[in-house]
């Protein structure tokens, strides 16, 4: 077993006769040392715990970086050793002019809400000749600059390996006379740094050295968020099958599916102040399939990659004991949970469906579960001679169908007939030479309903190490109505997807809400959907879904959750709340998105823009569910979940609280590269007179373009990284 952990000086004194006499270099992103023979002859499996020297940059180093990138530093921000700096108006810079035909411009206003009057809409289209003309910042130049001014600061590393990348923006359009336009470049140059350690990948937040260059070659990005290390005692690790059955353990029974293991380092955010040590880790890709409802086609889909602890050395490890029961009859959940090991002290991040579980930070948790619906859209037409028929969405079988010759109170009754349902869509037919009932209506049949609670609990030490906790329990859920807003013409609202907030989506789920609700800039929260109960209908056109309920009945929603390129999944109570339990799929979502008020719609989800070799473009697949949508947001690559810098940098990067504003794509791409979440991408329309959207704001942050429908739409833009 490993030795105890140890503050960031008590390293220097236990190994500081061996690091005098025996130390081959010491660099500044990351302090080599070797091991000494006494720990390196432990029996079995083993590799060292790193213990941290120095967090971040110091001011000074800081300062040189900056000043050697020519960057102003009174326009670099340093919080907790993290260097950061964003340029606005030069980070992934896309060209573009005014658009200027009066018509083009009254038409789309005209359909266009603006929920900031004090900002007009504004109307610009793709500058297809500037962006011919861009020539990028060659990878050796690039490559180059940045070596240079690690070196300056004192934090280069021969234990790190640059990556290049571009942002790449591809473009086709069929302007007003017919003829089409394409484009495909890069608008910038990337340099990532990869961290190794022994030979192991360092993944994460707290281990990013990264600078984007525009194509004049000046810095329009800059992060440095990366730890010296020295290597400490040796643990033991558990096996890659083992970390695949831990894995695999919470979607049992049932599952099946595909694990793939691979050793690293994970490197937790440099906000997180307490870190003085890293562990190795088990990352761990699972893939399994889905069933498209529709056509019958059976499709993989990439779960979250999960990071199992790959020691289970108690010195290092939390060992987790939850205990959860029903409580009041049912009606409430009542847990608590122990911790020993690890390193205190402990975050703890519970999940469930209560609306306080989120915001409850201790070792107990008492709440009411809820299930939030929607009063589903009535579709009522005539079907044969003499018949009326009556439709609905409804795949909770929560609501009850009305009906009155008038609107007195107490004239209402149930509708008695026969009833059929397909694929969550409730249909019934009435004769209408029987006494004919004026009015209809769905109500709510129950107030309380029977469900499975899945509790879970996550555990963070100090360090950064997490465990995982999940209980079942049996409950009376309070059935609760999504209150839809009168006039949402004046109003901005937002929105929440969550499928697997009871499992692995409980974390991003988490750190969402937390810098959501409560802030004035983004409006009223309508609705939060989680395991269970959010599901293919809250995007879907009535009658086979209540998407102007839900989806569009906010400006953005945010979805966390399993995808693929053709599919975002959901849990059912069969499938369990780790697993897709059915998907949603691009042929189902025929003109839904945007004609009512969805403007911004983020996918914290693996694959969905793909536009890899084995799938077709991105708009292909997407683009005809788009009426009114402005942005997809999406990844064209896996998506990691539970690193939970992404949404505090997309919120903050949006809204701004700290350094300069951003647009939506912009703050998008940021978030994923600090948090090292996957390859970001985005899909937007192009409509008459090639307006677009692509530098779109929150409102009332900066300028926000025009609703485009579907009928509109002449061509689409694609942005994403690419190497």
């Amino acid at each position: 077993m490993g030795a105890a952990p140890v503050s960031l000086f008590q390293p220097m004194k236990v190994y500081g006769d061996l690091m005098k006499a025996r130390m081959q270099w010491t660099v500044g992103a990351l302090v080599l040392l070797l091991i000494p023979t006494a720990v390196m002859s432990q029996s079995g499996p083993s590799l060292p715990v790193y213990f941290v020297i120095q967090s971040g940059a110091t001011p000074s180093q800081a300062i040189t970086l900056a000043a050697s990138l020519n960057v102003p530093t009174n326009a670099v921000m340093v919080t907790n050793g993290e260097v950061d700096f964003r340029d606005p108006t030069n980070f992934m810079k896309v060209p573009t002019m005014p658009v200027t035909n009066a018509s083009i411009i009254s038409v789309l206003l005209a359909q266009t809400p603006n929920r900031f009057p004090g900002i007009p809409i504004k109307f610009e289209q793709l500058d297809f000749g500037a962006l011919s003309n861009v020539t990028v910042m060659s990878s050796n130049a690039a490559v180059t600059a940045l070596g240079a001014a690690l070196a300056n600061a004192g934090l280069s590393s021969p234990l790190a390996a640059p990556v290049v990348s571009h942002t790449l923006l591809m473009a086709t359009y069929t302007n007003d006379t017919g003829q089409v336009l394409s484009f495909s470049n890069f608008l910038d140059t990337k340099v990532s740094y990869q961290f190794s350690l022994g030979g192991y990948p360092v993944i994460g937040p707290g281990a990013q050295v990264q600078a984007d260059f525009g194509p004049d070659g000046s810095a329009s990005r800059l992060l440095y968020a990366a730890r010296q290390l020295a290597p400490g005692p040796m643990v033991n690790l558990i096996s890659a099958a083992e970390a695949s059955n831990r894995v695999v353990a919470p979607l049992s029974p049932g599952f099946n599916g595909q694990v793939s293991v691979q050793l690293v380092y994970y490197a937790p955010p440099l906000s997180l102040t307490t870190v003085t040590s890293l562990i190795p880790w088990y990352l761990c890709d699972v893939s399994t399939a889905v069933t498209n409802p529709v056509t019958g086609a059976v499709s993989m889909v990439n779960l979250f990659p999960q990071l199992i602890p790959a020691t289970d050395d108690t010195n290092f490890v939390p060992t987790v004991n939850l205990l959860a029961n029903p409580g009041n009859g049912g009606t409430q959940v009542v847990a608590s949970a122990s911790v020993t090991g690890g390193v205190p002290p402990y975050t703890y991040v519970w999940s469930g469906s209560g609306t306080n579980v989120f915001s409850n930070t201790g070792p107990q948790l008492n709440y009411t579960p809820v299930v939030q619906v929607a009063a589903p859209q009535l579709s009522v037409f005539p079907s044969t001679p003499g018949r009326l028929s009556l439709s609905w969405a409804d795949p909770t079988g929560l609501f009850q169908l009305q009906s009155a010759s008038n609107l007195q109170a107490g004239a209402w009754s149930p509708v008695v007939g026969s009833q059929t349902t397909s694929n969550g869509v409730t249909t019934t037919a009435l004769n209408l030479n029987a006494p004919l009932a004026t009015f209809f209506r769905l109500v709510l049949s129950n107030t309380f309903i029977p469900v499975t609670e899945n509790v879970e609990l996550e555990i963070i030490d100090a360090n950064g190490v997490l465990v995982r906790k999940t209980q079942s329990v049996p409950a009376f859920a309070v059935v609760s109505p999504i209150s839809v807003v009168v006039n949402p013409i004046l109003f901005a609202g937002w929105g929440t997807e969550s499928p697997y907030d009871e499992d692995i989506g409980d974390a991003d789920t988490a750190s969402w809400l937390a810098v959501m609700r409560g802030n004035p800039l983004f409006g009223t929260e309508r609705f939060y959907r989680g395991t269970y109960v959010a599901t293919t209908a809250d995007f879907l056109e009535p009658p086979y879904g209540n998407d102007e309920q839900i989806v569009d009945s906010v400006d953005l929603v945010f979805y966390v959750g399993h995808g693929n390129a053709n599919a975002i999944s959901f849990t059912t109570p069969q499938s369990g709340p780790g697993q897709p339990g059915v998907g949603l799929y691009d042929s189902e979502t025929t003109d839904a998105w945007g004609h009512k008020n969805l403007a911004w719609l983020c996918l914290l989800s693996c694959d969905v823009l793909d536009n890899g070799q084995y799938f077709n473009f991105p708009s292909f697949r997407w683009g005809p569910s788009f009426d009114g949508l402005h942005l997809m947001l999406g990844f064209s690559t896996e998506a990691a979940s539970g690193h939970t810098t992404f949404e505090p940098t997309f919120v903050g990067a949006m809204a701004a609280p700290i350094g300069p504003v951003l647009t939506i794509q912009q703050a998008w791409f940021l978030a994923a590269k600090t948090a090292n979440v996957g390859a970001p991408a985005v899909l937007g329309p192009i409509g008459p007179g090639g307006v677009c959207d692509a530098n779109d704001h929150w409102w009332g942050m900066g300028s926000v373009g025009p609703r485009i429908r579907a009928g509109q739409i002449q061509g689409w833009y694609y942005l994403t990284e690419s190497n």
